[in-house]
C-alpha cells in the first residue's frame, strides 16, 4: 500500500464551534475515487469530523484541485492507484507544481490524466440533440 504525507487542511471547522471536533491525519493513500464522480483525485489532506449533534463521524478529503469529498467510514474511496479512472488534470498539475511526485511515479506505471466536461443536452428551444451536438 502506497502512503503519502498530507498537508494541513485548508480550514479548521471546529475552531469557532465547540460542538465540533476535528482530527487531522498525516498520511493517506494518494488517490480518492468518489463513487458518484468520474475522475480519481489526488489527496491533499484528510480529516475526521465529530459533532455532538450528529449520530456518527464523517471524514473529509481535500483534493489538490481545491475540491473535496466526504467519506462515511474511514478509508472508503481512498486508493493506492486510480484504477480505470482518469486522474484529475488540475489535481495532477497543482500537485506537481507544489513538488509532489506525479501519479505515474507514485503508482510505478503510466497513469492517464483527464478532465470531465459538462455537455448540454437541454431541449428547451425545441432543438434536436443532433443540432446541439453540432454546435
Amino acid at each position: 500500500m502506497i502512503l503519502i504525507k498530507l498537508k494541513e487542511p485548508r480550514r479548521t471547522l471546529g475552531r469557532n464551534d465547540s460542538r465540533i471536533q476535528q482530527k487531522n491525519y498525516t498520511e493517506s493513500q494518494p488517490f480518492f475515487s468518489n463513487p458518484r464522480g468520474v475522475l480519481a483525485h489526488r489527496v491533499k489532506s484528510v480529516f475526521r469530523m465529530v459533532a455532538t449533534y450528529a449520530n456518527r463521524p464523517w471524514w473529509i478529503v481535500e483534493y489538490w484541485c481545491e475540491n473535496s469529498g466526504v467519506m462515511d467510514k474511514s478509508g472508503d474511496g481512498l486508493a493506492s492507484h486510480p484504477g480505470d479512472r482518469y486522474v484529475c488534470a488540475r489535481c495532477e498539475e497543482r500537485a506537481i507544481r507544489s513538488g509532489e511526485k506525479s501519479s505515474s511515479e507514485l503508482v510505478g506505471r503510466h497513469v492517464c490524466i483527464g478532465v470531465a466536461r459538462a455537455v448540454s443536452v437541454c431541449r428547451c428551444k425545441n432543438e434536436s440533440v443532433a443540432t446541439q451536438d453540432a454546435n
